[in-house]
C-alpha cells in the first residue's frame, strides 16, 4: 500500500500567483512566443510542492518536491526498527516585500507527524494536520502500519 501525503507548496501563497502566470502564459502564447517563459514560470512557482510518500509493504519513505507537480524528487529511505514519530507543532510564516515598503505576513500554524531517527533528531515530515486531534489519530495509525513507537 503506497500513501502520497501533500505537506504544503514550495512557494507558499505566491503559488496563486503562478497558477495566474500559467493561465495568462496559456492565454497569450497565440499573441506571442514569448508568453512560452509565462508558461513555465508559472508552472514552476504554481504547482511545485512538498510531497511525502509512504511504501508500507516494503517500509520505505520518500519526501522531495514535485515539480511542476509531476516530476518526483528525494530518495527512499529504509524505516529501521528503532526509528520513532512523533507530533511537532509547525509555525511558518511567509512575507511578500513590495515596492511601496509593505511587508505582508501569512502565518501557517498546523501539526506534522513527524519521522525521527535513532538518535531523537527530526528526519522528514510524514503527514500535516490542522489540529492536535487530527495529527495524533493519524500518529498511530502510522505506528501500526510501519511498527515503530511514539515520542
Amino acid at each position: 500500500m503506497i500513501i502520497k501525503n501533500k505537506i504544503y507548496n514550495s512557494f507558499g501563497p505566491i503559488s496563486f500567483a503562478g497558477k495566474l502566470l500559467f493561465v495568462f502564459g496559456c492565454s497569450a502564447v497565440w499573441f506571442s512566443p514569448y508568453a512560452v517563459f509565462l508558461i513555465v514560470g508559472g508552472a514552476f512557482i504554481g504547482f511545485t510542492y512538498l510531497s511525502t510518500t509512504i511504501d508500507v509493504d516494503n517500509r520505505k519513505i520518500r519526501s522531495g518536491d514535485v515539480l511542476f507537480g509531476v516530476f518526483k524528487t528525494g530518495f527512499w529511505i529504509t524505516v529501521k526498527p528503532e526509528m520513532s514519530i512523533g507530533v511537532q507543532r509547525s509555525h511558518k510564516v511567509w512575507k511578500t516585500f513590495s515596492l511601496s515598503n509593505r511587508v505582508w505576513e501569512t502565518e501557517e500554524n498546523n501539526y506534522l507527524v513527524v519521522l525521527f531517527k535513532s538518535n531523537g533528531k527530526k528526519l522528514l515530515p510524514l503527514f500535516k494536520a490542522a489540529n492536535h486531534e487530527l495529527a495524533n489519530d493519524e500518529l498511530y495509525h502510522l505506528c501500526d502500519l510501519l511498527n515503530l513507537r511514539t515520542i
